[in-house]
Order: C-alpha cells, then sequence, then structure tokens
C-alpha cells in the first residue's frame, strides 16, 4: 500500500511538472516525466506497479488534457508493456545507457501510439507532429531521464527501506 501511495504522489507531482514546464516554455520543453516514472517503476519494482503507474499517469493526464479521455492510459500501458519486453530480451541490468535506450524507445512508440489512435478517430498530419511533438519531447526527456532516474532510484531505496 505505501508503494501504491508513492506512486500515486509521484504520477501527481510529475504531471503538474509537465503542466507547469508547458505553460511557461511552451511546446519546446516539454519532458515527458510520466514515461520516465512508469519505465521507473516497471524496471525497480515489477509490471504490476508500472501498469498502476500508467492508470494513474494516464487518468491524470487525460483530465488535464482536451483530446479524447481514455488515449493517455491506454498508450502508457502499452508503454509498460514496451518495457516488459525490452527488460526481458534487450536490457542490460544497471547500465546507464540501457536505462535510456527503454526511455527513447519508450517515448517514441508512446507518442506513435497516440497519433495512431487520433489518426483512426479524427484527422491529423504526421510531419507536424513529428515537428512539434515527437520531436521535443524526445530530446526533452532524454535530456533529464538519467537525472530524474539517479533520484527516483535513490528515492525509491529510501523509502522502500
Amino acid at each position: 500500500m505505501r508503494k501504491i501511495f508513492f506512486i500515486i504522489v509521484l504520477s501527481f507531482l510529475a504531471i503538474v511538472s509537465e503542466f507547469v514546464l508547458f505553460n511557461f516554455f511552451g511546446s519546446w520543453l516539454k519532458p515527458n516525466f510520466a514515461i520516465i516514472l512508469i519505465a521507473f517503476f516497471n524496471l525497480a519494482w515489477g509490471i504490476r506497479y508500472g501498469i498502476i503507474a500508467a492508470l494513474v499517469c494516464g487518468v491524470l493526464k487525460d483530465s488535464l488534457s482536451a483530446s479524447f479521455f481514455g488515449l493517455n492510459v491506454f498508450s502508457f500501458i502499452v508503454s509498460v508493456y514496451l518495457v516488459t519486453f525490452i527488460r526481458r530480451y534487450f536490457y542490460y541490468l544497471g547500465t546507464r545507457s540501457s536505462r535510456a535506450r527503454i526511455i527513447f524507445m519508450v517515448c517514441v512508440v508512446n507518442v506513435l501510439v497516440q497519433y495512431i489512435i487520433h489518426v483512426a478517430l479524427s484527422t491529423a498530419d504526421f510531419w507536424p507532429m513529428v515537428k512539434s511533438i515527437l520531436l521535443p519531447e524526445v530530446v526533452a526527456t532524454m535530456l533529464v531521464c538519467s537525472y530524474l532516474l539517479k533520484y527516483l532510484k535513490n528515492w525509491a531505496v529510501q523509502f522502500h527501506s
């Protein structure tokens, strides 16, 4: 129960931080803290806690979004299963580059899943999405992922003991 409370609090802080950064800097500095959290909880505590983090982050992000409700929940759950697949077959335990590659792949797939759903339910152009959503989000997320993963690991160790 303590882990779930920890996930809820960090998810809320992550979504609020994304919202504040987007309002101050626009779409060019918008790291996806939720993807980092979801990948971290999945790698650290397993798929169950990754799914809980995906549900909490997805509902919080969908409630602040003007897009289709459930879009973020679905794309975050896909991200959890992608992290599990990558962890099983391609992850090298304890290496920063391996964690950064996971965050990169999950961030790209998350944006592409959201794009595919947007195309299926309405209209969306590919190249403007790449220029205004995919590139800024991936670059900003990759800039903060190593730093944030290090502190999340320290907080989880302190919280768990």
